[in-house]
């Protein structure tokens, strides 16, 4: 997936890849763009704008009907549906095996092939495509937006940033050069600890559990969960600004990547949450993230905040 000129985030053969959308190889900076995924693009802005109500609506979702969010879930399913078949064959096909061709600068890796190999039924394939291709969609452009308002108000990290970026010249950007850029991963750590994408994680409980905590007045006991269907929520955002972990007074909320080359946090921070059931999508996004960053910041001398809003205030209007 890629940010198109069009400024929308299209689907293409370029690494990391999800999807092939031909036989052919695109030509450099070149993206494919054809009528079946704009469809998909915004169809697919409508049906997670559905599934989101339902969510929010909880156990009586059923409350939420609507025809147009059915058809984007089809035509989304369906989409989905032609490009796992062809990836399916594909394994299935001698004729997947050619030469990589002597203009690509890098091995093609389609993750969806990489998947057929491991899994053949095409419903379970659906929804792992699903899951991956949602983590890398529009939590992308909301991590890069939060990033970007705090660079904004902090214009130090900014020019330390750019620095660095443009130290690497005219070097290619690849996975390698992007994780070899530290100070970059530390504005994206800080940014993301502070305005995670997924601030509550909530698990339904399917029998009675015991978790290791959240009992007793302090809240470090023990806690059982005897009703089957009960809700479990955790913050994320109130954990990565617990004062005894980032920090007293203010240090906490306050946006200073340096802290990172000294903290070496484990489940104090867990922006895409953690253990069996991590984000699979993580790296797919990270690797968005740091390549429009390092783009945009060797672009640009400078970015200014210009909404006259602090990070937690309100906005201030100058016209009274």
């Amino acid at each position: 997936m890629a940010l198109s000129t069009k400024g929308h985030l299209t689907v293409e053969k370029g690494p990391p890849t999800l999807f092939s959308l031909s036989n052919s190889p695109p030509a450099k900076d070149e993206y494919h763009e054809d009528a079946d995924t704009v469809t998909f693009i915004k169809t697919f802005a409508v049906a997670q704008y559905g599934v989101g109500q339902r969510v929010q609506l909880g156990k009586p979702r059923f409350l939420y009907q609507s025809n147009k969010w059915r058809q984007a879930c089809k035509t989304v399913h369906d989409f989905i549906d032609n490009h796992v078949g062809m990836a399916i064959n594909n394994q299935a096909s001698a004729d997947n095996k050619g030469a990589i061709p002597a203009d690509r600068p890098y091995k093609q890796y389609i993750l969806l092939n990489e998947m057929a190999k491991a899994k053949k039924d095409p419903v379970e394939l659906r929804y792992q495509v699903l899951n991956v291709f949602l983590g890398g969609y529009e939590s992308t452009a909301i991590a890069l937006s939060n990033i970007f308002f705090d660079l904004a108000r902090n214009e130090g990290a900014y020019q330390k940033l750019r620095a660095k970026s443009l130290g690497i010249g005219a070097t290619p950007i690849t996975l390698e050069l992007l994780r070899s850029l530290k100070y970059l991963r530390h504005v994206i750590s800080e940014s993301l600890r502070l305005h995670p994408i997924a601030p509550l994680l909530s698990r339904v409980c399917l029998h009675d559990t015991i978790v290791p905590a959240g009992g007793g007045p302090d809240g470090v006991a023990a806690l059982l969960i005897r009703r089957r269907g009960e809700t479990v929520a955790a913050s994320t955002y109130a954990l990565h600004r617990c004062k005894s972990l980032w920090g007293e007074d203010a240090d906490a909320d306050t946006f200073w990547p340096e802290r990172w080359e000294t903290v070496h946090p484990t489940w104090e921070y867990m922006p895409f949450g953690g253990g069996t059931k991590i984000c699979p999508a993580q790296q797919l996004a990270l690797t968005e993230v740091s390549c429009v960053i390092v783009r945009l910041v060797k672009e640009f001398r400078k970015v200014e905040e210009r909404d006259g809003r602090a990070v937690d205030g309100d906005v201030e209007d100058d016209s009274v």
